[in-house]
């Protein structure tokens, strides 16, 4: 999971079959997929017209 609300800077990616409370945020284990995903949300984002 990639949340990254309107308001919020930080990226926070999570586990959800490992860590389903979204305790552990693992972006620095996995700094490609976290990077991968941000450009897709953002891409989506701008195609939808929802930007922050």
């Amino acid at each position: 999971m990639l949340p990254l609300h309107y308001t919020q800077t930080r990226l926070s990616l999570c586990d959800l079959t490992r860590d389903p409370t979204e305790k552990t945020n693992i972006v620095a284990r996995y700094p490609e997929l976290a990077t991968s995903l941000k450009s897709k949300l953002d891409a989506w984002r701008e195609k939808t017209g929802l930007r922050r």
